[in-house]
């Protein structure tokens, strides 16, 4: 994985390199699309979508925190990985 970030704008752009072959309907290991991130500014925001998709009744993960960030996870009608992202400040 591969991760490019524009500090500037705060875009970030991650690559992966899967080894399986594709299949015949979408997964996130197929050649092509893995999934797309959409960064918040604050950590509270993650619980507002998280609020927001479950009155919506949109099947998604708790948000979750990690080392370097924390993440909402849901998926579209295509069953595409779509995820909301706040990265960790430094020192945090």
């Amino acid at each position: 994985m591969v991760v490019l970030v524009h500090r500037e704008t705060g875009l970030i752009i991650g690559l992966n390199q899967h080894t399986a072959l594709p299949i015949t309907v979408f997964d996130d290991r197929n050649v092509g699309l893995d999934h797309i991130g959409f960064g918040v500014a604050e950590r509270a925001e993650l619980d507002e979508w998280e609020k927001h998709l479950s009155s919506l009744n949109v099947t998604h993960s708790p948000a979750e925190d990690t080392a370097h960030g924390s993440a909402l996870v849901f998926r579209d009608p295509d069953n595409i990985q779509l995820e909301f992202w706040w990265p960790r400040p430094r020192g945090h």
